[in-house]
């Protein structure tokens, strides 16, 4: 949890990167809304004590994935930006509940 409240803290205080603010995608993953996601997801995870509802971590696991194919892509400000939001959706995946496969 540590983790994730710093990694959060850091992303909050921090803006959006200048050379992104038209809005772009890539890979038709728009960047403006991974970053809502995730950061949304990250506020609801602290805010429920380390815990998603299984919709969430589905939400999670999609973002975690278009945000690793998303990075290798920038330069700058925007790669540092992007590769914080990674890491804090990879703290958040890390404390997951195991379910029972079935």
């Amino acid at each position: 949890m540590d983790t994730v409240l710093d990694l959060l803290a850091v992303h909050t205080a921090a803006d959006y990167p200048t050379t992104l603010a038209g809005g772009e995608e890539l890979g038709g993953v728009s960047l403006v809304m991974l970053d809502a996601d995730i950061a949304g997801l990250a506020a609801a995870f602290v805010g429920a004590d380390g815990t998603l509802r299984p919709d969430q971590w589905w939400t999670l696991h999609e973002c975690a994935a278009d945000v690793r194919a998303v990075v290798p892509q920038l330069e700058g400000e925007a790669w540092v930006y992007f590769a914080r939001l990674y890491m804090l959706a990879q703290a958040m995946l890390r404390s997951e509940p195991v379910t029972p496969a079935g």
